[in-house]
């Protein structure tokens, strides 16, 4: 595969569950359209829920709960 050959893979998702499984998440936003575009936040997937400006990382945080 792709990655096994040390290819990288850009991933435009919003299913949370596949957000779990990335290496790295960069959440534009904070809305779509012209109240979005800004960076809000870059890293670890698991480090976006302590971004308090990040609606992913809310939502994130809101669904890691629950499983």
């Amino acid at each position: 595969g792709l990655i096994e050959r040390g290819k990288t893979i850009i991933v435009l998702e919003h299913n949370l569950s596949i957000m779990c499984h990335a290496d790295w998440i960069i959440d534009l936003g904070p809305f779509g359209g012209f109240n979005g575009g800004e960076l809000v936040y870059m890293g670890y997937p698991q480090n976006i829920t302590n971004c308090s400006s990040s609606l992913t990382g809310k939502r994130l945080l809101e669904y890691i709960s629950k499983e």
